[in-house]
């Protein structure tokens, strides 16, 4: 065992962890990873490498900031008798000086391992090229496949897309991954990989049951753009999303915000607070939301030293209906530090303005206690809502659910156009399956999806440039990337609107 005087392991580490470009890259925001995952190969190299994804700058060949899955597995391996001699993150550029002759585990993240999630299969479609997450993760396994030496080596795959491969052979083979870790995996991966160090045998697909927020060990180093894990899990049970089918755990108020003194003390000034619904952050079993609970946590946070941008991610429209506008404003003011003029970034899954197909889908759960009828004014009036109240929503569409009718479509659109003024942003998204059934692809479009898509484009390409440039000026993202960034999204919404104007030549609206 052997080392250099900058403490890197010239024989390698036993256990040496990465993700692919677009999960390890210097973020300052949620939006900076969102807009690179959306990417394509189309996307040409120096402005995907060069600025949508910019090289982290760590003084050590340890990675100074990393996924916050990475953190966690990290910080379960340090706690179960593992040392930082054995375990590193890096960045997947920085593979080749990490792994060594004393390397036996490469353990893989990814979001979108075979490019099929609903945001993979729709960009390509609409831009052209392969999905670049998947892109990058089929190198970067090959490359750490061809530097691994030991015979017991393997190379194993996690991360919220894990799902993908577990059950598909010919991908596991494709990508070179020996082992497949499903779900949650803090409590199992410390004795897996004991096995695996120690020679023995272990399944090549491994399903993890989800655990008490009681079990997570703490991170220990800081997180990729600041996330800060608050809950997880969601348990609304809609078929098309894997997280929806883990019941939701609350982090206590305490880890939380050790959490995110953390990252400040290294410097990370713009702090995420992770969940699939923030508002039902403390809530009861039954999904009652508390305010006491939000504005207790959010009152600890704020005041911390070094915290410049708070963000949320996640929401559901039934937890938003049980605020009203006035507590709005006041987890928004709470949020900004005050600054009245700050847009919230706040995901919102619509799915369809159509209440039977929400249901029918798996949705029954998100959509309670209102009917399928009062289903798209409900999803209207706390859109508005969160707009009086400062708030930016980014709405997400599923186009091409199970049993769509082009009366959904068109209820669908009706209520797009009915939004009213922003700053909003919808994004319709193709159906890609998770439980076997039949995906959408451009090959299903019609002209009346079409036209869906374009009064959706139409918001988003209006205002997500706003909210870009206002989020990187909160963000302090320096003036020169504000504007290539702005440079870049206007040609693409140039190419956008050329796409959608050729693909909606000659049809009726």
């Amino acid at each position: 065992m052997s080392s250099t005087s900058d403490n890197i392991r010239t024989d390698g580490y036993p256990i040496v962890l990465t993700a692919d470009r677009t999960l390890i890259a210097d973020y300052k925001l949620l939006m900076d990873g969102m807009i690179s995952s959306t990417q394509t190969t189309a996307t040409p190299d120096f402005l995907m490498l060069g600025i949508l994804t910019p090289a982290l700058n760590s003084a050590t060949l340890r990675a100074e900031q990393a996924p916050l899955g990475l953190r966690r597995i990290e910080a379960a391996l340090l706690a179960n008798g593992f040392t930082k001699d054995d375990v590193i993150i890096v960045a997947p550029e920085d593979i080749e000086m990490a792994i060594g002759a004393d390397t036996i585990i490469v353990g893989l993240s990814s979001c979108d391992p075979t490019g099929t999630a609903m945001n993979s299969t729709t960009s390509p479609a609409i831009e052209g090229g392969e999905i670049c997450c998947a892109d990058y993760l089929a190198n970067l396994a090959a490359k750490a496949r061809q530097l691994l030496s030991h015979k017991n080596a393997k190379i194993v795959l996690g991360g919220p897309g894990a799902w993908q491969i577990a059950e598909n052979p010919e991908e596991r083979e494709r990508l070179g991954i020996d082992c497949v870790v499903v779900g949650y995996c803090e409590n199992e991966v410390s004795p897996l990989f004991r096995y695996i160090l120690d020679g023995e045998p272990v399944e090549e697909v491994i399903v993890c049951s989800s655990h008490e927020a009681s079990d997570i060990a703490p991170i220990t180093n800081p997180t990729m753009m600041g996330v800060v894990e608050i809950s997880r899990g969601c348990g609304m049970a809609c078929k098309f999303c894997t997280l929806s089918k883990v019941p939701m755990r609350h982090l206590p108020e305490e880890r939380i915000v050790e959490d995110v003194r953390l990252n400040l003390a290294h410097g990370v000034e713009n702090i995420a607070l992770l969940s699939e619904d923030f508002f039902r952050y403390g809530s009861s079993s039954s999904g009652e939301v508390s305010y006491d609970n939000i504005v207790s946590l959010l009152s600890k946070v704020r005041p911390l030293e070094g915290l410049n941008v708070l963000q949320i991610d996640h929401a559901n429209i039934t937890s938003v209906a049980q605020l009203t506008e006035e507590q709005l404003r006041d987890i928004h003011t709470l949020l900004t530090g005050g600054r009245k003029e700050e847009w919230v970034w706040l995901n919102l899954g619509i799915e369809s303005a159509s209440g039977r197909l929400v249901r029918e889908n798996g949705g029954g759960p998100k959509m309670r206690p209102y009917t399928d009828e009062q289903w798209p004014d409900i999803c209207r009036e706390q859109i508005q809502k969160l707009v009086r109240a400062g708030f930016f929503p980014l709405i997400s569409l599923v186009v091409g659910l199970p049993n769509e009718t082009d009366d959904d479509v068109r209820q669908t659109i009706a209520w797009v156009e009915s939004l009213g003024e922003g700053p909003y942003a919808v994004v319709p998204l193709l159906y890609a399956p998770i439980d076997g059934t039949e995906a959408f692809t451009m090959k299903d479009m019609d002209p009346l999806r079409w036209r869906l898509y374009r009064v959706s484009y139409y918001s988003l390409l209006k205002w997500m440039p706003r909210y870009i440039w206002q989020s990187g000026v909160y963000a302090k993202v320096p003036l020169w990337r504000r504007c290539l960034l702005q440079f870049f999204g206007l040609g693409r919404i140039i190419l956008l609107k050329l796409k959608f104007a050729y693909r909606s030549w000659g049809w009726a609206s």
